[in-house]
């Protein structure tokens, strides 16, 4: 079984000079979530939907591709959206409304993995309740954590807070952002990386990985 912690969403796509809208389940969690899943891998995903249309939108796409989902957000919530405008040329510019306000997280039973990411762990206040199960996770020491992140700055405005979050998750995972990448994905905002421990890097791809120059996870806390 494989946990993935973070965001659910619709993406409400409006094309320059179009009145018709489209709207498709993501998030990128919850893509990930669905990828495993058509892989042959028992996964669950634990999120925050709405009790609402677009929520359940979500649920029958999770569902329909065999993804167990674990809700940890209050219901009463309306599900976050990503309005995505594309241009004559078919390059898009975002909107959030995004609601993460998770709590009692945990993992699903007989996890050996965990994946976090990738808004849910920068949003507030959600991102804590991630950040603080990345730890405890990463304690028992007997669960491979993999994390993406996703800094954006019409989302996550102040740069300092943004790159310590993504120190401090990346300090709890087994696979993660590389020091060089992090910083990157602070300051520019959309770079990503690949960095593997010990353990991770016999699951993950070894034409990304980096093994870490010491041994083991830090665990931030």
């Amino acid at each position: 079984m494989i946990t993935v912690v973070g965001e659910s969403l619709v993406d409400v796509v409006a094309r320059t000079g179009h009145g018709e809208l489209t709207v498709h389940p993501g998030g990128s969690p919850a893509n990930v979530a669905v990828a495993l899943s058509r892989l042959g891998q028992r996964t669950a995903l634990v999120t925050q939907i709405g009790a609402d249309d677009y929520g359940a939108l979500i649920r029958t796409h999770l569902e329909r591709n065999g993804v167990g989902v674990i809700l940890a957000g209050p219901p009463g919530r309306p599900t976050s959206r990503a309005l995505a405008t594309l241009d004559a040329r078919g390059a898009a510019s975002y909107e959030f409304d995004l609601s993460w306000d998770v709590r009692g997280l945990r993992l699903a039973e007989g996890s050996a993995a965990m994946h976090i990411g990738s808004l849910g762990v920068m949003l507030t206040p959600g991102g804590e309740q991630v950040l603080r199960l990345a730890e405890s996770v990463c304690r028992r020491g007997d669960v491979v954590t993999s994390y993406d992140p996703n800094a954006r700055p019409s989302v996550t405005p102040d740069r300092r807070t943004t790159a310590a979050t993504v120190h401090m998750a990346a300090a709890s995972a087994d696979i993660g952002p590389g020091a060089a990448r992090a910083a990157a994905a602070s300051a520019a905002w959309s770079e990503r990386g690949v960095r593997a421990g010990p353990r991770s890097a016999r699951a993950g791809s070894p034409a990304t990985a980096v093994r870490r120059t010491r041994p083991g996870r830090s665990c931030f806390g």
